[in-house]
């Protein structure tokens, strides 16, 4: 990607290229879903969600964003983190770090509060996530926010005698998260 990213920018010269870089996150589940790589060039970390708790994915050696590769002279590194059945990883652009109060504080989606007594879903995650970065921000969003949470709960998903036809696509069966 960093090797693209530089063809472009010399195909492109005509242009500045003093903000032309990228952030990039890049995250491998193994099949058994018992862990989790990264690779992260500049983006915010990802968080883990396991019995209630946030837990941010710090990088062990923060990455330059991408387009940027040409001042370090080692490449990025991977970082491992093992997973749990009932985890959840939430993912988030600056629009949710950056949110900030009236005080000028970012927001801290470690902060974010969630059931203790059973495990949350991916969408009450967003919901929740999403409510709590209005509330802090005093409902006035600056920066667009995506986000992203994956469950690696057993129950959530299908097996292959509840998966149906695709509505799309009625030759092929829908493929089993």
């Amino acid at each position: 990607m960093e090797q693209s990213l530089e063809r472009d920018q010399a195909q492109h010269s005509y242009t500045s290229h003093d903000e032309e870089f990228t952030t990039a996150l890049i995250a491998e589940i193994d099949h058994a879903g018992r862990t989790l790589r990264l690779l992260n060039r500049g983006h915010p970390a990802p968080y883990l969600i396991r019995s209630g708790r946030v837990i941010e994915l710090l990088p062990a050696e923060p990455g330059l964003p991408l387009g940027m590769g040409d001042l370090i002279s080692q490449p990025a590194t991977t970082d491992t983190f093992p997973l749990a059945a009932d985890d959840i990883l939430l993912f988030v652009t600056d629009g949710v770090t950056e949110a900030r109060d009236a005080s000028g504080s970012f927001y801290d989606p470690t902060r974010l509060t969630l059931p203790d007594r059973r495990p949350a879903t991916p969408a009450e995650v967003l919901d929740r996530l999403a409510d709590a970065v209005y509330r802090w921000a005093g409902g006035r969003r600056d920066d667009d926010m995506a986000t992203l949470a994956i469950s690696l709960s057993k129950s959530d998903r299908p097996s292959r005698a509840d998966a149906s036809p695709s509505p799309r696509s009625p030759a092929h069966p829908s493929t089993p998260c």
